[in-house]
């Protein structure tokens, strides 16, 4: 089974980005047009959809599989999908050429985190928009299986663009440690309760074992301050309930970067990195890298952007006995990927009948996550044991609702339920919603990119002195106008919230 090449690592912000869904009329018998002008039919042809899907890996059975699920869509709507699936890299070079040029598509993946970048996409209008009156029609099963508050995340200025990929919406980080590690060398991690809290068990690792890297440092900057902005961006506002930087008024936006709390950050990773706590080169320190010293045994612990039961599949992956610390309490984050519909497709209505299969029909959600019943997997009582390496995605977030689709006998046997009762526990986040209108601030933000690009990894990350590197950083980003930045955000964080 092939596993999610990353864990997104995402954090909230005041420049949250957010997601829509789609607007058709409805239509009526023979051709008519929807709202757009774009004609669709009645006439008992089978629709043929153009599907762009971001997929993790391209897998051997790949167009058997399709073949089967166009059967069944035949039967079940009469419409057959032309699947383009591309990984991550070709994909999010080709698709927002496709949709800038005006070339043929009906559905595409898109995401608040890569690209087509979902809300600045959306934003264009390249992608249909959607009232509730239309999903009810086409899609009243997807819309009673998703949960109010996730379809309410993907708002931006209350309109809806692509369907969400409802799957476990409470994010929290921790630790991945490697518990066999522990016990060899007596290292008791379990008063761990957050980042500071690490500095002790590090230091006993490194006496006792100082050949292994104790701590992939990638990450943490988000555990330490989990209000920050999302990836590097600039601007941050506390949220209720969650860590909070002192000193700094409720919904009032403010520099992160120029906090007490990222010095302190930026000279405890320094003085870790010293010590010897971290890998020696923590700025080229890959993903692959890090795997590769997980798996034998070389590296104590990492950040991870957790999932319920994650370090249960993990243990299986690594081949030693993993745990989870967590660091910071669970964050509702909203809908993150989705589904969306081009504002030029001529077959809007198939396409939301088809989105609502792989949303809440199983024969669908299985097909495209797990493959053909017999051929790729067999069900166990519920679960799926996959008989044949020539296809199969152990996580099928990217398709669709993850409750529409078996789970992997890796898991446990209660895995969907743990997955709801994670997203009952999440705290709510009141900018929920807020979407950034960066047209005013496109140079601002490019110049400030550049900055923070040069100068923020190698802080986070320990490799330089901040008493050497902070100030020069802050001042960079002055004469590139964060203030600026930072005024208008704070203009439109009032606005949303005084309409909120």
């Amino acid at each position: 089974m092939k596993r999610t090449a990353t864990r997104m690592k995402r954090t909230v912000s005041a420049v949250l980005s957010a997601a829509m869904v789609l607007s058709l009329s409805a239509c009526g018998s023979g051709s008519t047009k929807s709202a757009s002008g774009a004609k669709t039919s009645d006439t008992g042809a089978t629709t043929t959809l153009e599907w762009y899907m971001y997929l993790d890996s391209i897998e051997p059975d790949q167009s058997k599989v399709i073949d089967k699920l166009n059967e069944y869509l035949k039967k079940k709507i009469n419409v057959t999908v032309n699947a383009h699936f591309f990984e991550a890299g070709e994909y999010g070079t080709k698709m927002p050429v496709i949709i800038s040029s005006g070339q043929n598509y009906d559905i595409c993946f898109s995401s608040t985190w890569g690209t087509p970048n979902y809300t600045q996409t959306a934003t264009t209008g390249a992608f249909m928009k959607l009232d509730e009156a239309t999903l009810k029609k086409y899609a009243p099963e997807t819309v009673a299986a998703i949960p109010q508050k996730v379809w309410d995340s993907a708002k931006v200025n209350g309109t809806l663009y692509g369907i969400p990929n409802y799957k476990e919406d409470g994010m929290q980080y921790g630790l991945m440690v490697n518990k066999d590690i522990a016990t060899k060398y007596g290292i008791d991690y379990s008063k761990v309760k957050s980042w500071k809290d690490l500095e002790s068990v590090l230091s006993e690792l490194h006496k006792k074992a100082p050949s292994i890297t104790g701590l992939d440092p990638a990450s943490l900057w988000g555990v330490a301050n989990f209000t920050m902005a999302a990836g590097p961006n600039v601007g941050a506002v506390n949220i209720p309930g969650q860590t909070v930087f002192a000193n700094q008024k409720e919904n009032t936006v403010f520099n992160q970067y120029e906090t007490s709390e990222f010095k302190d950050f930026c000279t405890t990773l320094h003085n870790w990195y010293k010590a010897g706590y971290l890998p020696q080169n923590p700025q080229t320190y890959s993903d692959d890298t890090r795997n590769a010293d997980d798996k034998a045994g070389r590296l104590f612990s990492w950040v991870i952007g957790y999932a319920p039961d994650y370090e249960k599949t993990y243990s299986e992956t690594v081949g030693h006995n993993e745990d989870y610390v967590p660091l910071t309490p669970v964050l509702f984050q909203g809908a993150s990927n989705f589904q969306c519909i081009s504002a030029n497709s001529q077959h809007k209505e198939a396409a939301l009948k088809f989105l609502n299969l792989v949303n809440t029909d199983k024969t669908v959600g299985n097909l495209l996550r797990h493959g053909i019943e017999g051929t790729h997997y067999t069900l166990d009582n519920g679960q799926v044991k996959q008989t044949s390496k020539a296809y199969g995605y152990d996580m099928g977030w990217q398709f669709g609702n993850v409750f529409n689709q078996d789970w992997v006998n890796t898991y446990p046997k209660d895995i969907a339920q743990s997955y709801k009762d994670w997203n009952a526990q999440a705290i709510d986040n009141p900018l929920l919603g807020y979407s950034f209108d960066d047209s005013k601030m496109k140079n601002q933000i490019a110049a400030l990119s550049n900055v923070i690009q040069q100068y923020q990894g190698p802080l986070v990350l320990g490799a330089v002195d901040p008493n050497t590197t902070l100030n020069t950083f802050l001042n960079g980003m002055k004469q590139n106008g964060v203030d600026e930045l930072l005024k208008e955000e704070q203009t439109q964080v009032n606005a949303f919230l005084k309409k909120s």
